[in-house]
């Protein structure tokens, strides 16, 4: 039964998986289409575009020689100004460029159904946030669905893995010890730092990673990281190349399913010593009353034992 159920949810992995992949493409390319021509950073744009105005003004009235302003600029000024001029001229078409190409799209869909937002992309048409607005209704659920087998599908594949390290390291500490995992577990049960330890080294090779598609700094690309899978999404570094862009979505459910299932180790481990704790508090107070009763003026070597520690 385990195994019929441990491949039914495979199964169920894998249509859920192909389901949220179409889904965010088809998201992606809706707001390509609604977005594409409209541009993101419309406020720097026109100020460039002033800025722009301004240096060939001010070229046009020191080429002519009908301004004061020649008489007040050096040569060397007036160079400058040329080639600050140049460098507007060339960059202006890559300025007023769309952000919306088709992967940064689909990684915009991808930081809607995941509630990341980095904020370094949104809609700005009407079209373009009504159907944003539907996009995540939908698939935020659907997101939360593929999450859960993700987890479940982790959970398992580390309790497996925890019975084979830990069993075959500790039967040369204590013998007759066991892990108590069985195959196909789907609620994590790893030792804390076991579960902390394939964290850190899946942050770690996810790092690397991006140092080499995006240059960036082994810290820089760490940070990112952090902020993306506990989903604070500042926004303020975000990968911009394609292949880095593909990578970051293709690896984003794992991580945040990781993250999470270990997170919910953590809380359940302190669950667990709470209530043991407890369970002990209520047993010692039992005691203490039974010897009440039957010592009802005799001080037992156990009650003062027990006043003391109180």
């Amino acid at each position: 039964k385990n195994l019929r159920k441990v491949k039914k949810d495979k199964w169920t992995l894998l249509v859920l998986l192909l389901f949220n992949g179409l889904y965010l493409f088809f998201g992606g390319l809706v707001f390509y289409l609604l977005e594409r021509h409209t541009l993101n950073s419309s406020r720097k744009i026109e100020q460039v575009k002033m800025l722009f105005n301004f240096f060939q003004t001010l070229n046009t009235s020191t080429e002519t020689r009908q301004s004061s302003t020649f008489d007040t600029l050096s040569s060397m000024d007036i160079q400058k100004i040329d080639k600050i001029i140049e460098k507007i001229s060339n960059e202006r078409e890559e300025w007023e460029r769309s952000d919306w190409t088709i992967p940064k799209s689909v990684f915009f869909a991808s930081t809607v159904v995941t509630t990341i937002g980095y904020g370094n992309l949104a809609p700005s048409t009407a079209w373009g946030r009504s159907f944003c607005v539907l996009y995540a209704i939908i698939g935020i659920p659907l997101t939360l669905v593929l999450l859960a087998m993700v987890g479940k599908t982790l959970s398992s594949s580390i309790n497996t893995l925890c019975r084979i390290i830990v069993n075959n390291v500790q039967k040369y500490l204590y013998s007759g010890y066991k892990y108590d995992s069985m195959e196909g577990v789907t609620e994590l049960n790893a030792p804390v730092w076991l579960a902390i330890t394939f964290i850190m080294i899946f942050l770690s090779l996810d790092a690397l990673v991006f140092m080499c598609l995006e240059d960036w700094s082994y810290f820089k690309a760490l940070y990112f990281l952090f902020i993306t899978l506990t989903t604070i999404g500042f926004g303020d570094i975000v990968p911009q190349g394609t292949k880095a862009i593909w990578f970051h979505v293709t690896l984003l459910y794992v991580g945040l399913a990781a993250v999470s299932i270990t997170i919910n180790l953590i809380i359940a481990k302190v669950r667990i010593q709470y209530h043991k704790q407890k369970q002990k508090i209520k047993f010692v107070k039992k005691l203490e009353r039974k010897l009440t009763k039957t010592f009802p003026n005799e001080n037992t070597p156990l009650t003062k034992a027990i006043d003391s520690d109180n």
